[in-house]
């Protein structure tokens, strides 16, 4: 059996992930928030000045807009598999 660290093994899947995939089934950021372990919530910050406060609600419709469609992985997804720009033309 080989013991490797479970933070490590993110990082090098992610890693992979990212240089394998044109949207990578996890990221290197991604991998980052799971290793830091946060499990208290801070205390709340000041109010944000109105020029700062965000005008993009941050609710479930407006995170699927920014998501590609559902789907499952696949063959398609690699790198490797996809045709350049230009040969579409």
């Amino acid at each position: 059996m080989l013991r490797l660290p479970v933070g490590r093994f993110l990082y090098l899947l992610a890693w992979m992930a990212e240089r394998a995939m044109t949207t990578p089934v996890l990221s290197l950021a991604q991998a980052r928030i799971l290793t830091e372990q946060v499990v208290e919530a801070t205390l709340a910050p000041d109010r944000l000045p109105g020029d700062l406060v965000p005008s993009t609600p941050f609710d479930e419709r407006s995170i699927r807009a920014g998501l590609p469609d559902p789907g499952r992985f696949g063959l398609a997804d690699l790198r490797c598999r996809r045709q350049p720009q230009h040969a579409l033309r």
